[in-house]
C-alpha cells in the first residue's frame, strides 16, 4: 500500500521567462529623447503585474556618457550591471555581441525579444564599422554614434546578433521596413516590426509597449498599434508628421523572394518612366526606398503569378497602419513594405546594394536591358 496521497499538490511549474534588451545608441542628437524613452520604460515595468515573467535590460548609451547596461526594475528604479569604457563603438559588431552575451549571462530567460533604438537608414554594405558618408549621400544603415558618425550595416547587424532565436526585433527608429532588412534577418526571428518611412523623434510610447512585450506570447501587434496610436493622435489634432509602421512575418519571406524573383525574370526591372512610391523625402535620402507592392504591380500581368505574389506579401506584412500623409508624403498608396528599384545592374554599386542577400537571391537575376544604361 503506497504512502504518498492523491490529494498533495503538484511541484509548481517555472513560467516561461522573458528578457527583453533594448539596444539604445543615442550618442547623437536624440540623446535628450533617449532620456524620455529611459524614463517610460521605468514606467512601463513599475506598472508590469509581479506575476509577469521578464526582464527588461537596456543598453545605453547616450552622448558624452560612458554606454552602461542597465535593468529596469519593477519598483521603477534601475541597477546598473555593467560599464564599458574601452571606447568601443556601439554600432561595433564586436560590441553587440559582447551586450548580447552580457545579457544572456545576467538573465538566463527562456526567450529573448530585442529593440533596436537609434537612428536608421535601412541597408548599408560594410567592412565592420563604416565613416558616414557627406549628407547629401546618406547611407543605409542601423545606429548612428559619434562624431564624425559611425554606422553599423544590415549584414553587421545579421552577423553580430547570430546565437539567439529571437521572439521579435522592434525597430525604434526610421526606414528598416524594407525588404532586403527584413530578409537579411529572417533567421534571426519570426516577427519585425518597423517603419519604412521617417518615425517621430519620440520613438515608442514604452510606458505602454512594456506590457505587451512580455505578455507570455509577445503582442506585437498591440505595441505597433500602441505606437501607431500615439502618431495618429498627434496627426489628427495636427500635429506631428504621422506614421507608417508595419508588422513582418519572416517565414514567409522565401516565398516572396521566389515570386519576386520569377517576376523580375520574367518582365525585367521595369521601364525608366515608372513612377515609384516614395517612402522618404529626398531632404533625408539621395536614393531610394518606395513601396513594393506597387512597384511589382505595375510590372506583372500574369494574374496567376501575380495572385502567388500578393497572398506572400499579405502573408509577410501580416499588419500595416498608416496616417494619410506621413512626413508630408501621400500615403494611400503605401502597403507596408519598401524596396530599393535597380533599373540597370550598375546602379546596384550605389552604397554596394550588391552586399544584401536580396540583391543576390532575387534583383540580380532580373532581366536588365543594358540599354538603360
Amino acid at each position: 500500500m503506497g504512502c504518498t496521497s492523491t490529494n498533495e499538490p503538484e511541484p509548481p511549474q517555472n513560467d516561461i521567462t522573458r528578457t527583453v534588451l533594448v539596444y539604445m545608441v543615442a550618442n547623437n542628437n536624440l540623446s535628450s529623447y533617449a532620456s524620455q524613452d529611459f524614463k517610460e520604460m521605468l514606467n512601463g515595468m513599475a506598472a508590469l503585474p509581479e506575476s509577469a515573467p521578464g526582464r527588461l535590460l537596456v543598453y545605453y548609451a547616450p552622448a558624452s556618457s560612458t554606454p552602461e547596461l542597465r535593468e529596469v526594475m519593477r519598483d521603477g528604479t534601475s541597477n546598473t550591471l555593467k560599464s564599458y569604457s574601452d571606447g568601443l563603438s556601439s554600432v561595433d559588431a564586436a560590441r553587440m555581441r559582447e551586450v548580447i552575451e552580457d545579457a544572456r549571462s545576467y538573465t538566463q530567460a527562456d526567450s529573448y525579444g530585442l529593440v533596436l533604438w537609434s537612428h536608421g537608414t535601412g541597408w548599408l554594405h560594410d567592412y565592420g564599422t563604416i565613416e558616414d558618408e557627406p549628407e547629401q549621400q546618406s547611407t543605409y544603415s542601423f545606429g548612428s554614434d559619434g562624431t564624425p558618425a559611425k554606422k553599423m550595416s544590415i549584414e553587421s547587424l545579421n552577423r553580430a546578433i547570430d546565437g539567439i532565436d529571437w521572439d521579435f526585433i522592434y525597430f525604434d527608429c526610421c526606414h528598416m521596413g524594407t525588404v532586403e532588412v527584413a530578409y537579411e534577418l529572417r533567421h534571426r526571428t519570426p516577427v519585425i516590426v518597423a517603419c519604412a518611412t521617417e518615425l517621430g523623434l519620440e520613438g515608442m510610447p514604452y510606458d505602454l509597449n512594456v506590457a505587451p512585450f512580455f505578455a507570455k506570447e509577445a503582442q506585437l501587434d498591440v505595441a505597433m498599434g500602441n505606437t501607431f496610436d500615439y502618431y495618429d493622435y498627434q496627426y489628427r489634432i495636427g500635429y506631428g508628421y504621422g506614421c507608417s509602421i508595419s508588422l513582418i512575418r519572416t517565414a514567409n519571406l522565401d516565398d516572396l523572394a521566389s515570386y519576386t524573383r520569377k517576376i523580375l525574370e520574367t518582365y525585367g526591372p521595369g521601364s525608366t518612366d515608372y513612377q515609384p512610391v516614395p517612402y522618404f523625402r529626398k531632404v533625408v535620402m539621395s536614393t531610394g526606398i518606395y513601396d513594393m507592392r506597387h512597384y511589382i504591380e505595375s510590372l506583372c500581368t500574369d494574374e496567376s503569378l501575380l495572385k502567388r505574389w500578393a497572398d506572400a506579401f499579405d502573408a509577410t506584412v501580416a499588419k500595416h497602419s498608416t496616417t494619410a500623409e506621413v512626413y508630408t508624403l501621400p500615403a494611400k498608396d503605401f502597403h507596408g513594405l519598401g524596396c530599393q528599384i535597380i533599373t540597370y545592374p550598375d546602379e546596384a554599386e550605389t552604397y554596394n546594394y550588391k552586399a544584401t542577400s536580396w540583391w543576390k537571391d532575387v534583383v540580380s537575376h532580373a532581366t536588365f536591358n543594358t540599354d538603360n544604361q
